[in-house]
């Protein structure tokens, strides 16, 4: 039992570590979504744009993407819905303030 609890630890000790991505993995797939309409649509908007450019969870979701599967219609439909549920969510948080 006690190994259980310590192993459980260490696996929450390093999980921050695990979830990390770097700027220019955002970087990277910021610029491959920009050749996506859907995207731009919210580039346009100057709210949206400064969340993409600012807030640390749009920008996390934007990080984790598989910059080379973005090309796969599948794939890019997965990313649209998580990148705009997120950018909304964060969106209305701001809005409510």
């Amino acid at each position: 039992m006690r190994r259980i609890f310590l192993n459980i630890i260490s696996i929450i000790s390093f999980a921050p570590f695990i979830s990390e991505v770097s700027e220019e993995e955002v970087v990277e797939n910021v610029r491959k979504l920009k050749q996506f309409d859907w995207f731009q649509v919210y580039l346009r908007d100057e709210r949206y744009k400064n969340l993409i450019i600012s807030n640390k969870k749009v920008r996390y979701t934007i990080g984790i993407l598989k910059n080379k599967k973005l090309d796969d219609p599948s794939y890019n439909n997965t990313v649209r819905t998580k990148v705009s549920n997120r950018i909304e969510k964060e969106f209305s948080k701001v809005n409510a303030k």
